[in-house]
């Protein structure tokens, strides 16, 4: 029996798989053909989800972390602005306390030394008078007056007059304090004032970091739905592909159906498989 000769697609210069279809063309083949194009696209487009789902949801898990990062740092931030803000209240708190004392003392000297005035206004005026009346009058008149400003004269004013001087000194160092406790009061105010600015600046940068953290997040979510509907085209196409398979399988039990053309077709629905990962049906490619 003769055999007939095997003639190479080089030596004939024809593209393999439009040799094996040329002769063997039937409704079957094109329909099992139009499945395989329908899976080729199918991965392709999953392919190509799959990819930018990836990468955007790693963008968003790192965009996402940094805002968190950002969060945290300006919460601190407040709590220390917060810490600063009530120890100035406090310090100005004591600056009033202070201001108040010492006012309330200088108050209180200043009323001894006007007192010890009054007292030695009093025993000054009280001298002149007798003195007025030791020179005026009748003569006994004069000689009781005499007798009355010998016995005033007599009166020790040393005491008051030390007093007075003690307590002018004490008012002196008093007005002085009160000065001091009304610019420490006046310092603390202003220190009070720049921490609540400050507070308030830094709540609104935990606001802002927190509103770009629930954006981040958002944007995560959206991303892993992405990447969630990216695993569900593979789902899809896993079933095309099968459908696919199943139908070639079909068209392969009749008789007369084109064996290069359905070779050509299962080859490429296998290399299809390797776009499935290994727990949905796929193959790890072998490295060449």
């Amino acid at each position: 029996m003769s055999r007939l000769p095997i003639i190479s697609c080089f030596a004939i210069k024809k593209d393999f798989k439009v040799l094996v279809n040329s002769s063997q063309g039937n409704k079957e083949i094109d329909e099992a053909q139009k499945k395989l194009n329908e899976v080729q696209a199918a991965f392709k487009d999953a392919e190509e989800k799959a990819t930018t789902a990836k990468a955007a949801l790693r963008e968003a898990e790192a965009r996402e972390a940094e805002a968190k990062a950002s969060e945290a740092k300006a919460k601190e931030r407040e709590a220390e602005a917060r810490k600063s803000e009530e120890e100035a209240k406090k310090r100005e708190s004591d600056a009033i306390s202070r201001e108040s004392e010492a006012k309330a003392a200088k108050e209180e000297l200043a009323a001894a030394v006007k007192d010890l005035k009054q007292q030695e206004d009093e025993y000054n005026n009280k001298t002149e008078t007798l003195k007025k009346k030791s020179e005026e009058g009748t003569g006994v008149q004069q000689n009781k007056a005499k007798a009355e400003l010998a016995q005033h004269l007599a009166t020790p004013t040393l005491p008051l007059q030390r007093a007075k001087i003690t307590q002018e000194a004490a008012l002196k160092k008093a007005d002085k304090a009160a000065a001091a406790a009304v610019e420490a009061r006046g310092a603390s105010e202003k220190a009070r004032t720049a921490a609540e600015a400050a507070a308030r600046e830094a709540s609104g940068a935990r606001h802002q970091a927190e509103e770009q953290a629930r954006q981040a997040s958002a944007a995560r979510d959206a991303s892993a739905a992405a990447t969630a509907a990216a695993e569900a085209a593979l789902d899809d196409c896993r079933q095309k592909l099968e459908e696919a398979e199943a139908y070639l399988a079909e068209v392969k039990s009749k008789p007369g159906s084109g064996k290069g053309a359905i070779w050509w077709i299962e080859r490429e629905l296998h290399d299809a498989k390797a776009y499935l990962p290994e727990k949905k049906g796929g193959y790890r490619k072998k490295e060449i």
